[in-house]
């Protein structure tokens, strides 16, 4: 019997999907889906990929935040 962890591993192959392509899916809709706020790192990665100013990101989050 499979643990979980090799369920995924074999769902993700199956994919061709690394596990660092998984991570960020997982991230990604956990961050659209606001279940999440986005580290320092993370947003100025976001910035570089969307490119868009990561003040603009900031701006979101820190909007977020008093909102909540």
């Amino acid at each position: 019997m499979l643990t979980i962890g090799q369920k995924i591993m074999e769902c993700r192959e199956n994919f061709n999907m690394s596990q660092e392509e998984l991570a960020m899916r997982i991230l990604v809709q956990q961050l659209e889906e606001n279940q999440m706020t986005p580290d320092q790192d993370t947003l100025f990665n976001l910035s570089s990929v969307l490119d868009i100013p990561i003040s603009d990101l900031i701006d979101c989050c820190n909007e977020q935040k008093i909102l909540h």
